[in-house]
């Protein structure tokens, strides 16, 4: 998995997802780093970790709910 990190922040994010692409733990520590920044770049990280780890239900939901709150926030 190539690094895509935007920001020089994101490179230790990056670097442990490569060393761990299957733990939740890494890709849930990036989504929280990345919460209150950019909603495209939250929602890419989302789609890669849903992509590294797709039978997790629980995931989809976050992801499914982070859509959600973006979708309600544009409208008001």
């Amino acid at each position: 998995m190539p690094i895509t990190a935007s920001e020089d922040d994101d490179l230790p994010y990056e670097e442990e997802i490569i060393r761990n692409p299957y733990s939740v733990k890494c890709w849930m520590r990036y989504i929280e780093f990345k919460q209150n920044g950019s909603k495209t770049t939250l929602n890419m990280i989302y789609e890669r970790a849903l992509k590294e780890l797709p039978g997790r239900y629980w995931y989809c939901l976050c992801y499914s709910k982070c859509l959600k709150n973006q979708s309600a926030v544009q409208f008001l």
